[in-house]
């Protein structure tokens, strides 16, 4: 004779990807380690970009420096489109780290080391060494320079207090990002924030239907 169990069969409960995202960027992303490492493997990575095409697989002197100097300027449009595009995004992994460093602007808060080195290497093994396009590595060089750059320019705004004049400029310009995150989204540079109309230039409260939360979504 069958008798109908009373006991209700429970699911295994899915992970939440929320929660599987914030312990990772809380496991990985904080802490003075990873921070710094951050800065170690991205220099590293722009000094061997850099040195690859002047001693890995030669080429001019002139050249490099040219390529080295055009992945700097490109740098600059990326600083601007990664902060206004990828870090300010409502979802994601780089909206959601960023969004610590906008809520504790102190916390030592970087992409994962290994992540950050990773992408690096692998797009310059396909578009550099898998080629044999050594002097491409220059333009890499250059550009991650940019980055390790912008890394520096954006640790003093938060953790020294430089008196130069530029730096104090653009220190009181990242100051206003932080009071309204959908301007000013330049770091190193106020040019690009000037072409694309986001530039603010004064503290001055606008309308609550032009504000956007980095606590948003």
């Amino acid at each position: 004779m069958r008798t109908d169990s009373t006991e209700s069969l429970v699911s295994p409960t899915k992970p939440d990807p929320l929660s599987v995202q914030k312990k990772f960027l809380e496991t990985f992303a904080e802490g003075r380690f990873n921070y710094w490492g951050s800065f170690a493997t991205d220099s590293a990575a722009a000094l061997f970009f850099l040195a690859w095409p002047v001693f890995g697989r030669p080429v001019s002197w002139t050249t490099v420096l040219s390529l080295a100097l055009a992945g700097w300027v490109l740098w600059g449009l990326s600083e601007y489109v990664f902060h206004r595009w990828a870090y300010h995004q409502k979802k994601g992994i780089f909206g959601s780290g960023h969004r610590m460093h906008h809520d504790e602007e102190k916390a030592y808060v970087a992409m994962p080391w290994f992540v950050s080195g990773f992408v690096v290497l692998a797009v310059w093994y396909g578009a550099v060494y898998y080629p044999r396009d050594s002097a491409l590595s220059a333009l890499f060089g250059g550009w991650m320079a940019g980055f390790v750059f912008y890394s520096w320019v954006h640790h003093a705004h938060h953790h020294w207090s430089l008196q130069n004049g530029w730096m104090r400029r653009l220190r009181a310009h990242h100051r206003i990002h932080h009071r309204f995150p959908d301007r000013n989204f330049g770091v190193t540079l106020r040019f690009w924030d000037q072409v694309f109309g986001t530039r603010q230039s004064s503290h001055s409260a606008r309308p609550a239907k032009e504000m956007h939360s980095p606590r948003d979504g």
